[in-house]
């Protein structure tokens, strides 16, 4: 396959297999592909690849994230006037 991105690890059909550590648990280099029904290597390929439902809700995660940060700029400018106005009142009350 001479796509690089279309490796096991980033496939809809691979789930990545761990082992219990001391602290956490640890991801192995090995996974479960339920196309074949075995263990492969993390960075095989094969013609069965499926692309992965992680990089579209990444994708859309930036994508509402962006938006976020947007509202939160524009909340930001308004606390900003708000505050900027009040100090002017007090200003002039003095």
């Amino acid at each position: 396959m001479n796509d690089t991105n279309k490796h096991c690890w980033n496939c809809l059909k691979y789930r990545a297999l761990y082992t219990k550590g001391h602290y956490k648990f640890d991801r192995q280099k090995f996974g479960n592909c339920s196309k074949h029904n075995k263990i492969v290597d993390s960075n095989a390929c094969c013609d069965c690849w499926g692309k992965s439902w992680k990089t579209r809700s990444n994708r859309a995660a930036k994508r509402v994230l962006c938006d976020m940060l947007a509202n939160i700029a524009s909340i930001k400018m308004i606390l900003q006037d708000e505050r900027e106005r009040e100090k002017d009142e007090n200003v002039q009350e003095l």
